[in-house]
């Protein structure tokens, strides 16, 4: 029985989202033509079909790298989330990004600690007209981006294990 079904068709310009399919197999979203729901063993499973074969995706859950199959009951409550946390690919690599420790700093001139996206947002616009912001390098600052883009590894995952990861 099928309970939904998403066709990618090469809308996903985002190659480091993975579909975990065991300890071993993997595959990237550009590799996956279909994502669906189909119950199997009384339970709702996720299935990706890729080159025509359809397998079920794995995940882990909120504090356990032990994979199982992902089970959902529709497509919307099934998140995109980083293998490894960005906080700590940040913190651990925080000497290789000195352009963005420089911005990170000005933002925090300006807005409130624990401030709320909103807040950034609007930090943002008014240090676009700031002159501190001449002594970014754009150049190093798309490198440093792109280093992070590369160590940005994503997983589909339950959306309430997402948020528990949250949580913590």
């Amino acid at each position: 029985m099928l309970w939904g079904t998403f066709h990618i068709d090469g809308i996903f310009p985002v190659d480091n989202i993975f579909s975990i399919l065991g300890v071993n197999e993997s595959h990237k979203f550009k590799e996956i033509s279909e994502l669906k729901l189909e119950v199997s063993n009384e339970r709702t499973e996720v299935a990706i079909t890729v080159n025509k074969n359809k397998k079920i995706v794995y995940t882990s859950t909120a504090f356990s790298h032990e994979l199982f199959p992902l089970s959902s009951s529709s497509l919307k409550i099934i998140a995109i989330d980083h293998i490894n946390p960005m906080k700590k690919n940040l913190k651990d690599n925080i000497k290789n990004l000195p352009q963005l420790v420089i911005l990170t700093g000005q933002l925090k001139e300006i807005v409130r600690k624990n401030a709320k996206a909103k807040e950034y947002k609007a930090a943002g616009k008014i240090l676009l007209n700031q002159p501190t912001l001449n002594h970014i390098d754009i150049d190093l600052l798309k490198n440093e981006l792109d280093l992070i883009k590369s160590w940005t590894k994503l997983q589909l995952m339950d959306k309430v294990e997402n948020l528990k990861k949250r949580a913590n």
